[in-house]
C-alpha cells in the first residue's frame, strides 16, 4: 500500500471515528448548544471522509471502513459512560478525550507517512486543525 492511500485510509477512518463517537452520545445530549456543535463536528468529519474517500477512488481504491470490534467497543464504552453520567460537561470530556486520541494516531500516520503525496498530507493536516479546533470548542462545555 502506498503512503498516500495509508495516510487517506487512516484519514478517512479517523474522521468515520468521529462521527461514530458524535453519533453513540448525540440521543444523550440534552444541551441544544452543545448539540449544535456537535452536529457542526459531525458535518466536518462527514466531509473529510468524503474527500479521503473520493481521493482513494481516484487512485483506485476503496477506503477500508473501521474495524467492527472497534465499533462496538467505541459504542460499548459509549453507552456505559452515558448511563453513569450524562450531564454535558462529561459528555463534552468523553468527546476531548476521543477527539485528543484521534488527533494522535493521526500525527504519528502523519509522521509515518511523510512521503505521501501533497493531497493526502494536506487532508490529514485539514483533520487535524480541525480536531484541535473542536477539542477547543469542546472546552466551552466542560
Amino acid at each position: 500500500m502506498s503512503h498516500d492511500s495509508e495516510l487517506l485510509n487512516m484519514t478517512f477512518q479517523n474522521a468515520k471515528m468521529g462521527m461514530t463517537g458524535i453519533g453513540n452520545i448525540l440521543g444523550s445530549v440534552k444541551d441544544g448548544n452543545f448539540r449544535n456543535v456537535l452536529q457542526k463536528h459531525d458535518k466536518q468529519y462527514s466531509d473529510i471522509a468524503g474527500e479521503a474517500t473520493q481521493k482513494l477512488n481516484s487512485m483506485g481504491e476503496k477506503p477500508k471502513d473501521l474495524n467492527p470490534v472497534t465499533k462496538l467497543g467505541a459504542f460499548l464504552s459509549s453507552e456505559t459512560n452515558t448511563i453513569i453520567d450524562n450531564s454535558t460537561s462529561h459528555l463534552a470530556d468523553m468527546m476531548i478525550q476521543g477527539t485528543t486520541m484521534g488527533m494522535t494516531k493521526m500525527l504519528t500516520k502523519c509522521r509515518e507517512c511523510s512521503s505521501a503525496g501533497p493531497d493526502a498530507q494536506s487532508l490529514a493536516q485539514r483533520l487535524v486543525s480541525t480536531e484541535q479546533t473542536n477539542i477547543e470548542e469542546l472546552k466551552g462545555f466542560l
